[in-house]
């Protein structure tokens, strides 16, 4: 669990500065989340209300959620995004993802 979960961390910043400077290069700033959405406050939120017993299961199964969420929104942004760059960089996120998906998948709580 803690092996993935170092895993997933490592790789967010390094997306997140690739996300920042290909929305910066296309003109489209507008794109770039803030720091933290509503949905990632609730998830938070959840997992420091969840009992020590139940904590390694809420913790899968919202990761489960959130990269199920990310194929799909990098998958749309690929077909229908705004500019090369930021649709390059959904692409490459893509493998990313979907790896984070099957490790997290396997997990067991």
């Amino acid at each position: 669990m803690r092996a993935f979960a170092e895993a997933v961390l490592a790789d967010q910043p390094d997306s997140s500065g690739r996300l920042e400077a290909a929305a910066r290069g296309a003109g489209h700033e507008e794109l770039l989340p803030p720091a933290m959405m509503p949905m990632h406050w609730d998830m938070l939120r959840r997992l420091e209300r969840a009992r020590a017993s139940r904590f390694d299961e809420a913790y899968v199964e919202q990761q489960i959620e959130a990269h199920e969420l990310a194929l799909e929104l990098h998958s749309n942004f690929v077909a229908n995004g705004h500019g090369e760059r930021l649709q390059a960089h959904a692409e490459a996120a893509l493998p990313v993802a979907a790896r984070h998906l099957e490790e997290a998948r396997r997990l067991d709580p």
